[in-house]
């Protein structure tokens, strides 16, 4: 992924994020308490909510992705050479990068 689509995808969450509803038509509202979980390039990861574990991602094709981590739970997203462990913990969501190998 280059870093044009990746501010493509945080422009397009983010309005999506700010009108309040899923870019999907029929979509269900977001709720508020969502917040940007970045990794240590500050590339936007994801959008969640650290009181209910609710998380929306940008797939490929501008497909929206929702799904809940409960406590203790973890997803791993990819971002070019930085594996980053994003886990749920009782008060927030956070983030561990590992630099993949070249």
């Amino acid at each position: 992924m280059n870093a044009a689509i990746s501010i493509k995808m945080y422009k397009l969450i983010k309005s999506e994020y700010e009108k309040g509803l899923h870019s999907q038509e029929g979509g269900t509202a977001i709720e508020e308490g969502f917040r940007e979980i970045r990794n240590s390039d500050n590339r936007l990861l994801c959008m969640a909510n650290d009181s209910t574990g609710e998380v929306e991602t940008q797939g490929p094709h501008h497909s929206s992705y929702i799904f809940y981590i409960p406590v203790g739970g973890t997803f791993t997203v990819v971002r070019d050479d930085l594996r980053s462990l994003v886990t749920r913990t009782a008060t927030a969501f956070t983030v561990e990068d590992y630099a993949l190998a070249a």
